[in-house]
């Protein structure tokens, strides 16, 4: 005979038990249904994970009272609601891990410190095959024009590595050029008039915004600095016997040579040097 308070607690029980599997389920299938929010795949697997236990507890015996006494349909019926209710859950949470866009591994490749390529697997499939083992112990980043691209290789006399192809927008970006020209810009030349002898300061070098002054001739070397208008240093250097140098100061160029020079006279105040001072103009240009 059953007693009326279990009989009224079992009612309450099973009202309980019908709300949740109601609520959650049918939540459930209206996420999946509706929902385009990310982190839905996580909250429909809670909810139907909620709603599976009280399905399993209410209607298929329950996990404390079937133990092993209960008959085989319950035991086949929860196993295949268990595997197929999984089965959606991990289809669901399947979109929650993915990665989007997947890798390309055709579009880029690895490498090292010199610029060799490093084998790459990605998802098992699509490795980047490396190159010959001579190309790492001798290998040079060289640039050839092919066409209108010029192609980046790696390698040496009998083996190389193909990187790629570059255009002369991305070569010129980086200040690079094939060719390369100096010459002496308009009106920005001067020739010492006179012979300038040991420590003569500060001589106009018009039209050149510059004066020049001398130091110590000889050991061949003929010693010089040059000054702006107001008497700053900007340059100090020697040339030895009729040589010439390239010297740069602010953002322009200059070449400055030795036309006349004499330095083996007995007297050091006879000993002296003639210059020339222009402006250079360079051009680079990618061909």
């Amino acid at each position: 005979m059953v007693d009326e308070n279990e009989k009224t607690r079992n009612t309450f029980e099973d009202k309980v038990i019908l709300t949740t599997i109601t609520f959650s389920l049918l939540l459930a299938v209206l996420l999946f249904l509706f929902s385009k929010a990310p982190g839905t795949g996580t909250v429909v697997a809670t909810f139907l994970g909620l709603g599976l236990a009280a399905l399993v507890y209410r209607f298929l015996g329950g996990i404390g009272e079937t133990s092993f006494q209960i008959r085989a349909w319950k035991i086949a019926g929860t196993g295949a609601f268990l595997i197929g209710t999984i089965w959606f859950i991990d289809s669901r949470l399947q979109t929650e891990v993915a990665w989007n866009p997947p890798p390309n591994n055709t579009l880029w490749f690895a490498v090292d410190s010199r610029g060799m390529p490093l084998e790459v697997i990605v998802e098992g499939a699509g490795a980047i095959k490396l190159p010959d083992p001579e190309i790492w112990s001798k290998s040079q980043l060289k640039v050839k024009k092919a066409g209108d691209l010029f192609q980046v290789y790696a390698g040496n006399d009998s083996v190389s590595f193909n990187h790629g192809y570059v255009t002369k927008e991305n070569l010129a970006s980086l200040n690079l050029a094939n060719t390369f020209s100096l010459t002496v810009q308009p009106g920005k030349f001067v020739i010492t008039d006179s012979l300038l002898r040991p420590y003569t300061k500060h001589y106009n070098l018009d039209p050149l915004p510059f004066f020049i002054s001398t130091g110590r001739y000889g050991g061949e070397y003929s010693r010089y600095s040059l000054h702006n208008r107001t008497g700053e240093k900007l340059y100090q250097g020697q040339i030895r016997g009729r040589g010439a140098e390239i010297i740069e100061i602010g953002d322009k160029h200059y070449f400055v040579a030795v036309t006349m020079v004499n330095h083996q006279l007995p007297e050091w105040k006879d000993k002296y040097a003639k210059f020339a001072i222009g402006e250079l103009k360079i051009q680079t240009a990618l061909k």
